[in-house]
């Protein structure tokens, strides 16, 4: 038996309590009668009672299982925008080192030149790239060549500050941007220096790395990815094949007519 009708078995059997002696009472005298009629009533009115508190038991217990499936339903939405945020994060990053994938990396880019704009803030930024990374991918295996970059990303990645974005753009090239910043310098020894305890897998040979950094006066007069990108590779071309662990530098000067790169 159901628990609704358990419930509703009360007010049913109170129900037959006050009809029958209100039926007999139709059939003997009048002070009988009027003594069942009174009877009658009074059971069935005990019986609408209970069959209302009957009713209002299972609003309750209605309306107690509506806050339990809401909630769980709360539960499963709160576990869906997780499990959707974990999604988006990975599809923003690069599968072999875990930085920013290059197409977020490029959103990001916007965004720092967008945000340092509206503040009236310089902001930099910087390419990196292993030496020789293609002899060494040869030379240890590809596996171990992704180790390799997984070790440096997250060497420049610590390197740099939260409010800073890492990359991997292509191969063995990594972008970092530099938002608010006066001066790259500082960064970039800090990447360097971090850089310089890391070892080639399998051997004792350092991990050398050439970084072109460009520097960008105003960002409020914006800043176009193509010719930062190719600001950054002049730079890193002045100083590659020297030895690694060089930089060179370019700047972007607030423009007054038109974009102008100079070292």
């Amino acid at each position: 038996m159901s628990s609704d009708w358990r419930r509703a078995s009360g007010p049913v059997a109170f129900f037959f309590v006050g009809a029958v002696p209100a039926a007999a009472a139709l059939t003997r005298g009048a002070d009988v009668w009027s003594i069942g009629v009174t009877v009658g009533v009074l059971a069935m009115g005990a019986g609408f009672l209970a069959f209302h508190l009957a009713l209002s038991r299972q609003a309750s217990d209605g309306e107690r299982r509506l806050e339990a499936v809401s909630g769980q339903v709360a539960r499963l939405e709160a576990q869906a925008r997780e499990r959707e945020r974990d999604l988006e994060e990975a599809r923003s990053l690069d599968e072999v080192t875990g930085v920013l994938n290059r197409r977020t990396f490029l959103r990001r880019f916007d965004e720092t030149v967008q945000r340092d704009g509206r503040i009236g803030k310089p902001f930099a930024f910087l390419l990196l790239d292993v030496d020789g990374f293609r002899a060494i991918n040869e030379r240890i295996g590809r596996l171990q060549g992704d180790e390799l970059l997984l070790q440096v990303a997250r060497t420049v990645q610590a390197a740099t500050r939260g409010t800073d974005a890492v990359g991997r753009l292509g191969g063995d090239e990594f972008g970092v941007t530099l938002g608010e910043c006066e001066d790259p310098g500082p960064a970039v020894d800090r990447i360097l220096v971090s850089l310089s305890t890391l070892r080639v897998p399998g051997s004792d040979d350092p991990v050398r790395v050439s970084i072109g950094a460009v520097w960008i006066e105003s960002a409020l007069d914006g800043a176009d990815f193509v010719e930062v990108f190719r600001a950054a590779e002049a730079a890193w071309g002045s100083v590659r094949g020297k030895g690694g662990g060089l930089c060179g530098r370019r700047n972007i000067p607030k423009r007054s007519g038109g974009p102008s790169v100079y070292a």
